[in-house]
């Protein structure tokens, strides 16, 4: 990080980088002039920064070390997002899975040197305003002060006092951090927020703790199933949050791997064990307040609920104007009976009732593999029919037929569809052997790890994506297609893995050839063909693959990108007959 420096006179700017070309000259001379030659020091800060947007930490910081005139963008870029950890092999594995990658993802610092950043901004005002990001990535960090290997109390208050110190000197617009309300009184005011992340163990009604969140329109809330302050917490949650104008709204459960934790989760009842997000729904509705959202995000297990909870967000969210919608529950449809054709699903009831979805993700049922089928076809084929543009399923089909049933339906009934990502949890192990029997290679580590440090990096450096199923495909491409230019400059929108881009430089003509293998229309196997036909689809991802679509001399070709890295092959043999 970049301390204190240079507070001389010269620091100003609105001088030193006009927003507009203040220069004077008439545009003729302005022209005439072209032929010279421009120096990086010469560009708009518009496009300064966008350079800097692909630097790394540590070049950004020689940058600053270096230039005297660039230090100021070099600076921005710096302190714009700020990632806390108590990791020191997180930070190694962020850098070395992103030289290829050309995109800045944040600054991460230790821990302990939360209290550094607090002397810095206390020092430098313009320093401060720079900050408009901090994420911590570890829930340890100022959470579950039981936990065997948390920090001691003592040191957690000096943490969460250093945080509330913070956010009095700085303008932050996100916010993601866990923290424990039982153990202290919390002060928050944060007057420019608008993302926020926290755990519902925060709220702690014993506490009189202040929130003051007037800008808010984001809010991702994390809860335990086993945490008794969850349920107190998700009320003051829901009362505290039921006047602000939310757009999204997203729960996800944490899952605790420490073997204490997972055996109170196996010890509860199923009516013990499901998750909390419905009883802040439950006091929003006894209220009588409604939100009007456009994205949300649902996550837990809810038991045979479906039909119920979704009578209950009709009641308490104007799904009429829902655009995004992510689904990842666990649901028994009808638990210790047999397969009921008239049963149905949160998601059936739920796309019933969103006339102007665009997204949605949906991952399968808890018990009921027929289930799952027949809620995802009636969903694409009845409720939401050419309405999506961005789709990320989830199939688990107990027989290929069911499979290709759902390919098909895709294909059939979702004309719209811009992006569109395909997980089928029956047969990826069987078709990633297939994949790396094709190459004749013994590069499996080298897939079975990309896919690992993709997991990881999700949870970490790019942990604060709001319904980040949808929003890592729905970001790719703009509207006016793809093309190389364009994506190496919108990459910051995807993870990035080194791993991966490795793997295809290895094996990008035996991949082609899979892929053709792949998709061609055999009777003896599953093929996803069909989305082929799409005629607005632009991207593709199936088996950690990425397929890009585009246009050339007025025929669509394809472009094959395995994990967003930089290699680009032509698949001629997947042109739609």
């Amino acid at each position: 990080m970049v301390g204190k420096r240079r507070r001389s006179s010269w620091y100003r700017p609105s001088d030193l980088y006009p927003l507009e070309d203040a220069s004077g000259e008439p545009s003729g001379c302005r022209a005439q002039n072209n032929w010279k030659t421009k120096f990086i020091v010469d560009l708009p800060i518009p496009v300064l920064g966008r350079v800097f947007s692909s630097l790394h930490t540590n070049d950004l910081l020689q940058v600053c070390l270096a230039s005297r005139m660039l230090y100021l963008p070099a600076t921005v870029q710096l302190y714009k997002k700020i990632i806390v950890t108590e990791s020191h092999e997180l930070k190694k594995l962020a850098i070395s899975q992103s030289r290829l990658s050309w995109v800045n993802y944040g600054t991460l610092i230790h821990s302990s040197k939360l209290a550094l950043l607090l002397r810095t901004v206390h020092d430098s005002t313009k320093l401060a305003d720079l900050i408009r990001s901090i994420i911590f990535v570890d829930e340890t960090v100022c959470f579950d002060v039981n936990s065997s290997q948390s920090v001691e109390v003592s040191v957690q208050r000096q943490l969460v006092e250093t945080l509330q110190a913070i956010l009095t000197r700085v303008r932050l617009n996100e916010l993601w951090c866990l923290l424990d309300g039982s153990k202290m009184t919390l002060s928050f005011h944060a007057p420019s927020l608008s993302r926020l992340a926290l755990s519902v163990e925060t709220f702690e009604p014993s506490a009189q703790s202040q929130f003051n969140f007037p800008r808010l329109t984001h809010l991702k809330i994390y809860y335990q199933r086993e945490s008794a302050c969850s349920v107190a917490g998700t009320v003051e949650l829901a009362k505290l949050f039921s006047s602000q104008k939310l757009s999204t709204l997203e729960f996800e459960e944490m899952h605790q791997s420490s073997l204490e934790s997972l055996n109170r989760a196996n010890s509860m009842s199923r009516d013990q064990n499901q998750t909390i997000w419905p009883q802040f729904f439950e006091v929003l509705s006894s209220s009588g307040t409604k939100l009007t959202l456009t994205r949300l995000g649902l996550d837990g297990f809810i038991n045979d609920g479906g039909a119920h909870l979704a009578k209950l967000l009709s009641n308490t969210v104007d799904l009429s104007h829902l655009i995004s919608l992510q689904l990842n529950v666990k649901e028994t449809s009808h638990l210790h009976h047999s397969h009921d054709d008239y049963s149905s699903t949160l998601l059936e009831n739920l796309t019933a009732l969103t006339p102007n979805l665009r997204k949605l993700a949906t991952h399968p049922t808890y018990d009921c593999l027929f289930c799952q089928h027949s809620s995802l076809i009636n969903t694409l084929s009845k409720n939401i029919p050419d309405q999506l543009s961005t789709l990320f399923a989830v199939v688990e089909s107990p027989t290929s037929a069911y499979t290709q049933a759902v390919y098909d339906c895709i294909g059939s009934t979702q004309h719209k569809l811009v992006n569109l990502k395909l997980l089928d949890r029956s047969s990826q192990v069987a078709d990633a052997s297939a994949m790396l029997q094709h190459l004749m290679s013994d590069d499996y580590s080298w897939y079975i790890r990309a896919l690992y440090y993709e997991s990881v990096l999700k949870q970490s450096v790019y942990k604060n994506y709001f319904l980040y199923d949808i929003e890592c495909i729905s970001s790719v491409i703009n509207s006016a297609g793809y093309n190389h230019e364009l994506f190496s400059v919108r990459t910051n929108s995807v993870i990035l893995n080194d791993t991966m881009v490795e793997f295809v430089k290895k094996n990008h003509q035996r991949l082609s050839r899979f892929l053709i293998d792949y998709f061609a229309v055999e009777p003896h196997c599953v093929s996803p063909r069909p989305v082929l036909h799409l005629p607005q689809l632009q991207y593709l991802s199936i088996l950690g693959l990425s397929i890009f679509f585009t246009q050339c001399n007025g025929r669509r070709r394809t472009q094959f990108m395995l994990n967003y890295g930089d290699q680009y092959i032509d698949l001629n043999g997947l042109e739609p007959s």
